[in-house]
């Protein structure tokens, strides 16, 4: 074999190597390239669901604050109105009282009243017997319809 050959066949057969090396080289250059950039896309996707949960979450945080103030509101008012509420009832409490003495005074007054008309009817009636002749003075005009 000689020069020329070998040189003949040996050049081609080195440009053959070449080539497939080049592409078997490209390719894994092309596979780095590819997982790096879905590496940095999965980056990329996870900061923005981060974000995004970091978002949500402090609006959770939020509406649990608030939701949490509101409820501190209301239980400081449903203590004011519970205490105006047992201060009602106390003043209702004692209004039932006075009532009650009011209205036992009344009828005690009522039974007084009556029994003293009842009495002044027969002072009038043993009067006009024991004094015939005169007639006792007019009654006032409160008690006219009463005896």
């Amino acid at each position: 074999m000689n020069w020329t050959i070998a040189a003949s066949i040996t050049g081609p057969l080195l440009a053959l190597v070449g080539v497939v090396a080049a592409a078997l080289i490209g390719r894994a250059h092309g596979r780095k390239q590819a997982e790096a950039a879905i590496s940095q896309a999965a980056a990329t996707i996870r900061q923005a669901e981060t974000a995004d949960w970091a978002a949500y979450s402090s609006e959770l945080r939020k509406d649990r604050d608030e939701a949490h103030r509101q409820v501190r509101t209301m239980q400081g008012d449903i203590r004011q109105l519970s205490i105006r509420v047992d201060a009602a009832e106390k003043r209702s409490e004692s209004a039932e009282k006075r009532s009650t003495v009011a209205e036992e005074r009344a009828d005690a007054a009522d039974t007084r009243y009556r029994a003293a008309a009842a009495y002044i009817q027969q002072l009038f009636e043993w009067l006009s017997h024991r004094v015939p002749g005169e007639s006792p003075p007019p009654p006032p005009p409160e008690l006219a319809g009463h005896l």
